[in-house]
């Protein structure tokens, strides 16, 4: 089960055995006053992998540990560094366009597992969607 206080208009989740779902205004409502369109018993996380984040359009980088990065604009970057299968670290990076070949700003925040939270993390820094719902459909 999905903590409410995780849940944000635009986030996927697996509902039950129908595939995925991607939250809207009447979906939030409904998880949130309980008033039995949806049982919010049966919302799951979808657990981030290396398979997915490929999928997302992130790039698999060639280093010790697996790694993807997800490039926001032309100044951020998110990298998801796995250890074994679990999310060891995650990075922002802010580029500095002014200063050539910068690579500075590296933020490390807590470690994450599952999809809508990278969701939530990409908008906080970019204001837009990390727009998934039509790859997830095929996974």
């Amino acid at each position: 089960m999905v903590k409410f206080n995780e849940l944000r208009i635009g986030n996927c989740f697996k509902y039950s055995n129908n595939g995925i779902i991607k939250i809207d205004k009447d979906i939030l409502v409904s998880i949130l006053t309980t008033n039995g369109l949806l049982n919010s018993e049966k919302i799951q996380p979808i657990h981030l992998s290396g398979h997915l984040l490929e999928k997302i359009g992130s790039v698999r980088q060639t280093r010790g540990k697996e790694t993807y990065r997800i490039s926001i604009g032309e100044n951020f970057h998110i990298e998801i560094i796995f250890g074994g299968f679990f999310v060891e670290d995650i990075l922002i990076y802010r580029y500095y366009p002014e200063i050539e070949g910068s690579e500075t700003g590296v933020i490390s925040v807590a470690p994450f597992k599952y999809l809508h939270e990278l969701q939530n993390l990409h908008f906080a820094i970019s204001g837009v969607e990390l727009e998934v719902i039509n790859i997830l459909n095929g996974i």
